[in-house]
Order: C-alpha cells, then sequence, then structure tokens
C-alpha cells in the first residue's frame, strides 16, 4: 500500500509542480522587457565660433550598441563623425557667424532619439582678441584705423 501511496503522491507533487513552472514562464513572458534608455552627455554646453570642439557621448542601455548621430540642418558647425558611441562638435570658423547660433544634435539608438542643445557664441574681432590675450601688467591699448567713412545716422533710421 505505500508504494501505491507514494507514486500517487509523487504524481501530485510532479503535477504541482508543473503547474508552477508553467504559471511562472507565463508570467515572465508576459512581463514587458527593459525599455532602453539613452542619455547624451556633453563635455561643454557652449563654445565660440572657431574654438574648442565640444565632446559628445552616449551612454546606451539597450542590446544594439550602434548610434547614429545628427547635426540638425542648418546649424553651423559639423561632427567629426556620424556613428559611434562618441563624437565631436566642431565650431565653425571664426568670423562666420554674428550672433548666438543654438546648436541641436540628435543621437539615433535602438530605435530612440535623443537630442541635445550648444550653444556657439560669436568670436570678437581678430585685434580685440589679441589686446585681451595679453598678459603684461601694463594696461595695452589698440589703435584702429577706420579706412571707410562711417556713415552718419540720422533721425530718419531709429
Amino acid at each position: 500500500m505505500v508504494g501505491i501511496l507514494g507514486k500517487y503522491v509523487t504524481k501530485t507533487v510532479l503535477n504541482w509542480i508543473a503547474v508552477v513552472l508553467l504559471c511562472i514562464i507565463s508570467v515572465a513572458c508576459t512581463v514587458p522587457a527593459a525599455t532602453p534608455q539613452a542619455q547624451i552627455r556633453a563635455d561643454a554646453e557652449q563654445t565660440i565660433a572657431g574654438g574648442n570642439p565640444i565632446t559628445l557621448s552616449t551612454l546606451s542601455h539597450s542590446t544594439d550598441d550602434t548610434v547614429r548621430w545628427r547635426l540638425e540642418e542648418g546649424n553651423p558647425g559639423k561632427l567629426d563623425s556620424e556613428s559611434g558611441c562618441m563624437v565631436r562638435y566642431l565650431p565653425p570658423a571664426a568670423g562666420t557667424i554674428a550672433h548666438l547660433a543654438r546648436i541641436t544634435v540628435s543621437a539615433t539608438t535602438a530605435g530612440m532619439t535623443r537630442t541635445i542643445l550648444l550653444n556657439v557664441q560669436p568670436s570678437m574681432p581678430p585685434i580685440l582678441s589679441a589686446a585681451t590675450r595679453r598678459t603684461s601688467a601694463r594696461p595695452s591699448f589698440a589703435l584702429l584705423r577706420v579706412t571707410q567713412p562711417v556713415p552718419a545716422i540720422s533721425q530718419a533710421s531709429l
């Protein structure tokens, strides 16, 4: 009798284990996978025209490590690469922009896109930047020679 009872208990226990395993598997299959995430980091948020490049990097939490970089159309400057986990934004040449430029750079990986905003300030005129770089204790002055007449300001133009 013990042999028959032992077979019955063993069969029942195995059935319960099978049911529990099926439940675990079905729950595991219905739980959504972790959403991949990406972050863009920059070693600086602004530069000047003709100044130092800005290094951009991404930390991707996805299995697809391919990152595509894009500089928004019409933005001055360029990227040194279109793919990879790290690129450098190269600002435009000195004297090519007159006002603050807001630069948008996008990184796309695993079907999601992240953007970062950078600022590029116009560069100072060369004669002024040369005068401000002097390190002597005496004040330095820059003489400017006007080679074209300066137009008069009239009340109508104000």
